[in-house]
């Protein structure tokens, strides 16, 4: 059989493209699929489910005939031979879907249904059939399959079949009983069924047709040996079905598969609608398309059960096994990287995941490892999502865990007393778990201060005044502290233990500085002197900046730039590039001005994977790694988009006349359009809440807000380096509406 001359690969997330080229084909065919995803709809972009969708355009004078047949094996209970396979044919007009399961009397996780079908005018089916002669001899003699539902065998009652076509007696059966012999291996229990679109086509005209495949598998356990322990014995009551959350809308993979029939141009429509808005952004492509390559992770990385808990694992299971299986847990110090994709896309996750974390927090107030950053990070991304949501219940909820937590670290992280956390550890004491650090850091101090200065907020909003004064006092102190202990006069360094063992380190950390790009989302103030952020952004592309090479994590004053190993590490992530520290250094630089140094790291980031063949796979302790959807860090940076209860700040580093920057907020999602003498905010699905809108002086000549399509106009007003308009009460942009300034 001839195989195609060339296939061309092409891809957006969610949408990969194939186009099927040969010299003695006579049509053009090409193939689109993807999987619905769509900014804060979480039951339509978890769908168990996948499209793809043939176009077929004919190029000879004759008429042509043409069959495109989709193939599934049935992987029902695939890791035992104790089952029957079942097979149902769904026949409707212009729909064809073959459910497959399997008989098993244990519940595994791998038991439930999965299924193909095609959505055309002209289809056919072969459902159950087990060896490849029966299904190839007929499809190539054929215009269209026989319509032959195979799995149990031939009997007297089925359609008449054609004379050359074999009476076979069962794929999956032994004279009538079901297999239960261990010795067979799983190859020799294969079950397929397939699906098919026939069409002619007369010269020059054109076709299309859609196939789907949809699965459904309920018994979801957050123990990962689950299927083990029910193999030996163990009745399910034991183990802890969590489920998926598709299960709240379907009850198989035969349903799902006919609502993405019945929805596809809704569920296409409003895809292709976020990637159209997504990518009308008028910067550089490889900026977006850097972006948008980290999306997948929320698919590859991510689990939702079905009552909502969201869980991630840094590295599809490495990692995430280890701190509590996949569901309802996400490593902190991992995810506070991409905790705005989360925000800006689908906060509910985030929520979830932040409360289930707060109801499993200890006494003592810690909450999960004894990781020094982790006590931040909570803070920093807990007051993150209430800045962005302004839910000022959401915060109630959480001030008292928020004020245990800092207690904790008071208590248990400052051994000397002066109010700071340090850390001791020459492994496993942060996320830079193999970058010994020891007294006060900088990865730490910083994070600690952006913390602080978050609770500060937080007291004001819940007038704990008391908690408010206290909090101001730590924030001063460790500000002084940072620049006493830790001021190299070039950037901060590694960490400094001088009144112990350990010494000075005057490592320079690439994320030295990690806090302030978090404070910065929020518009929360600096956590040091302007001029010391600036210096250090400067060293660290000094020192740690190769372009086209990477962005290292950490150098040493004296070192060549690929440097000596540390003692007593079981991995060298100093000389390492973590691709989600790259990207999200970059989106800090973006916020700082930098754009041509914030644009040569991520060029090198979208080359490295592109020319190793990884688009899909993000590296750090393994493949698939969470902490690259940093990312989406770099759609706020080029606006300079920082919010914190209900007052928008955009300060956008692109300086042409005119362009056009997308960006999501927890309720929808929206275009910055900048022409010469207006800048249009619009909202394009969603609705926004707003209280105030400030914009950067920059903006010269700009005197009074529009409302459309009300008409409604205020006043610009100006303050320093900005120019505002705070409305009285907020209001509330439906899709369709935006703000206009002239």
């Amino acid at each position: 059989m001839k195989n195609f001359e060339t296939i061309k690969y092409s891809e957006r997330f969610p949408y990969t493209w194939l186009e099927f080229k040969d010299s003695e084909m006579p049509f053009y065919l090409r193939m689109k699929t993807f999987n619905p995803f769509i900014p804060h709809d979480m039951k339509n972009s978890s769908l168990p489910g996948i499209y793809f969708n043939f176009e077929i355009i004919s190029n000879t004078s004759k008429q042509l005939y043409v069959t495109i047949i989709a193939v599934e094996r049935n992987l029902t209970a695939y890791h035992t031979n104790k089952k029957t396979f079942k097979t149902r044919v769904i026949e409707q007009p212009d729909y064809i879907f073959c459910e497959m399961t399997a008989n098993v009397d244990k519940p595994y996780s791998n038991m439930g249904q999965m299924g193909i079908g095609v959505m055309s005018g002209s289809s056919s089916y072969y459902a159950g059939w087990t060896h490849l002669h029966p299904f190839y001899e007929y499809a190539l003699r054929n215009f269209k399959l026989p319509n032959l539902d195979d799995t149990e065998g031939y009997k007297p009652d089925m359609p008449e079949l054609p004379a050359d076509f074999p009476k076979t007696d069962g794929r999956n059966m032994d004279h009538g009983k079901a297999i239960t012999d261990e010795s067979m291996i799983n190859s020799e229990q294969g079950l397929y069924c397939a699906v098919a679109s026939s069409i002619k086509l007369q010269s020059g005209q054109k076709s299309s047709s859609t196939f789907l495949t949809t699965w459904y598998y309920p018994n979801h356990y957050s123990e990962l040996n689950a299927d083990e322990r029910i193999d030996n014995g163990e009745t399910p009551d034991k183990l802890n079905k969590v489920g998926h959350y598709y299960e709240n809308f379907f009850g198989n993979a035969t349903e799902v598969a006919s609502y993405m029939k019945d929805n596809f141009n809704t569920l296409s429509l409003n895809t292709s609608e976020f990637q159209r808005n997504f990518y009308a952004s008028t910067v550089p492509v490889f900026i977006l398309n850097q972006v948008n390559s980290q999306l997948n992770s929320l698919i590859t990385n991510c689990s939702l059960s079905k009552n909502g808990a969201f869980g991630v694992n840094d590295d599809g299971g490495l990692v995430g096994a280890s701190v509590g299986g996949p569901v309802n847990w996400l490593n902190l110090d991992v995810n506070i990287y991409g905790s705005i994709l989360y925000t800006c896309l689908f906060p509910e996750l985030l929520s979830s995941a932040l409360e289930d974390m707060r109801e499993r927090q200890h006494s003592d107030g810690s909450i999960g490892g004894l990781r020094s950053d982790w006590p931040s990070d909570y803070i920093q991304v807990v007051m993150s999502l209430f800045f962005w949501t302004n839910d000022t219940a959401y915060l109630r909820s959480y001030w008292q865990s928020i004020k245990n937590i800092i207690q904790y670290s008071l208590d248990k992280l400052d051994r000397d007393k002066d109010q700071m956390p340090e850390i001791y550890s020459h492994n496993n004491g942060c996320s830079y778990d193999n970058i010994p650090m020891h007294g006060m850091a900088s990865y730490i101090q910083s994070q600690w201060l952006s913390a602080i200065e978050a609770a500060m907020s937080g007291a004001e909003t819940m007038h704990d005044w008391e908690a408010a004064k206290e909090y101001k006092k730590i924030f001063e102190k460790g500000k002084k502290l940072m620049v006493d202990k830790l001021w190299t006069g070039e950037y901060f360094r590694l960490y400094n233990n001088e009144k112990g063992y350990f010494g000075i380190n005057n490592g320079c950390l690439t994320d030295q500085l990690f806090g302030q790009w978090i404070a910065l989302q929020s518009n929360l103030g600096s956590i040091t002197d302007e001029d010391k952020i600036e210096k250090s952004i400067t060293a660290v592309i000094k020192n740690n900046f190769e372009n086209g090479y990477m962005l290292k994590n950490c150098s040493y004053p004296g070192e060549p730039f690929m440097g000596v190993m540390r003692d007593s590490v079981w991995n060298d992530q100093d000389n390492t590039s973590w691709s989600g520290v790259e990207l999200a250094f970059a989106s800090f630089m973006l916020y700082r001005g930098h754009y041509n140094e914030a644009l040569q790291i991520i060029q090198t980031v979208e080359d490295r994977y592109r020319k190793n063949g990884l688009y899909w796979s993000h590296q750090e302790a393994a493949g698939h790694y969470i902490r690259d959807v940093s990312a989406w860090g770099i759609i706020n940076g080029l606006l300079g988009l920082s919010v914190n209860q209900g007052e928008y700040y955009f300060n956008p580093v692109i300086k042409d006349s005119s362009y056009t920057l997308f960006f999501a907020l927890p309720s929808g999602t929206f275009h910055f359009i900048c022409n010469t003498n207006t800048i249009e905010i619009k909202v394009l699905t969603g609705k926004w809440p707003i209280r105030k809108i400030i914009l950067p002086s920059s903006f010269k000549g700009m005197t009074k807000l529009e409302i459309k399509p009300t008409g409604k106009t205020f006043v610009l007003k100006k303050e320093k380096n900005k120019i505002f308009v705070e409305f009285e009460q907020n209001i509330v942009l439906e899709d369709g509406n935006s703000i206009v300034v002239k």
